[in-house]
């Protein structure tokens, strides 16, 4: 097979549900005891918005012409039927820029939100700005736990799109989705919000140059007829059987390989 151009990465896993490969070496620290998840005093929300058209700009230009990215039908979500409620959105964890970026895309004008772990606004220097673009910390204790709940409810009142990475941890340009639990779907089939999927592939064009394309599919409602966790299970599917679909349509980027070992000592990333 003909070698490629650019550099080949293999990332040897153990764990496809906990291992990470994001190695931003962010310092883990606990929220601090009353975290404002949802600000409505006047003046930061006028200090966010500005942030965030502010931020939005630049970040839309850096991944349409440094990242090559496009994103396709993105119809389903400006044509939704309901544009006064909220909604959720559900996407493969494959990086930083465009996994922060692509669904505030999308959703433009609509300031979106998403959920992260708390080492995002751990960041020094610039945790008010990842806040500003929406960045919401899931609490992992009791603690916040009932002002989180309360918070998503009120976003999604007030209209504004929430995006959740049910694979939690990022690996670096995957071609396939991994597997995911149910507690992520939880939001929408308590609260009946209908959810979207966002299936991110990495392909090569003609000349061998990569470029990654996100697709939007949706809506997706959940039956409320089912009790919580059956309605949870069947969202769940849904949503993963339609990005593994997108996915199985495409002609891939192989330069990113994943390899399963079977020792969490014999996790590491080797590039050549």
């Amino acid at each position: 097979m003909k070698r490629l151009k650019g550099k080949y990465y293999k990332f040897y896993y153990f764990d496809e549900t906990n291992d990470d490969f994001a190695n931003n070496n962010i310092a883990k620290k606990p929220l601090p005891e009353k975290w404002n998840y949802y600000s409505k005093n006047p003046f930061y929300v006028v200090f966010k918005a500005v942030m965030y058209y502010f931020a939005l700009f630049f970040l839309t230009i850096l991944i349409k012409c440094f990242f090559r990215t496009k994103l396709k039908n993105k119809k389903v979500i400006k044509n939704r039927a309901d544009k006064k409620k909220g909604f959720f959105i559900f996407g493969n964890h494959t990086g930083w820029v465009t996994d922060a970026t692509a669904g505030h895309m999308a959703c433009f004008p609509k300031q979106t939100y998403i959920l992260t772990s708390a080492d995002v606004v751990n960041i020094k220097g610039i945790r008010w700005f990842v806040k500003c673009l929406g960045a919401t910390p899931v609490p992992e204790g009791v603690k916040n736990y009932m002002t989180f709940i309360k918070s998503v409810k009120e976003m999604t009142d007030d209209g504004h799109p929430i995006v959740i990475y049910p694979e939690e941890h990022i690996w670096p340009r995957y071609n396939k989705i991994r597997d995911f639990g149910t507690k992520s779907f939880h939001f929408p089939c308590k609260l009946n919000l209908p959810a979207y999927a966002k299936t991110t592939v990495f392909t090569l064009n003609k000349k061998g140059k990569a470029r990654s394309t996100i697709y939007f599919d949706g809506p997706f409602y959940p039956d409320m007829s089912l009790p919580l966790k059956e309605r949870e299970q069947a969202l769940r599917d849904q949503i993963y059987n339609t990005m593994v679909s997108r996915v199985d349509k495409s002609e891939l980027d192989t330069r990113y390989e994943y390899i399963k070992v079977d020792s969490p000592d014999k996790v590491r990333t080797e590039v050549f």
